[in-house]
């Protein structure tokens, strides 16, 4: 059964996302490897976050390109029909 999100009313909805250094990092002097993000146009809502990997040089930009791709990839794929081609999508793209 498909959904037809497009009777949802977002044009109340308003998004924000943020994500910030912890304490180990603040300590260290490390960025925040972290990110997230949120998109709501064209009937959509969409909210991705991306956990980067501490152990990595220069992780937060890892991070920051996952979200950046991910919530294109969901934006441009709506209706989400097909999950597994999706995933696909996202890996190709990343």
């Amino acid at each position: 059964m498909t959904q037809d999100w497009s009777s949802l009313p977002l044009r109340r909805w308003k998004g924000a996302s943020v994500s910030s250094a912890g304490r180990d990092h603040l300590y260290r002097g490390l960025p925040c490897q972290d990110a997230s993000g949120v998109s709501l146009d064209g009937g959509l809502a969409i909210v991705v976050v991306s956990d980067g990997a501490g152990s990595a040089k220069h992780s937060e930009h890892g991070a920051a390109a996952a979200v950046e791709a991910t919530t294109k990839v969901l934006r441009d794929s709506a209706p989400w029909t097909d999950p597994v081609g999706i995933r696909e999508r996202i890996l190709v793209f990343l």
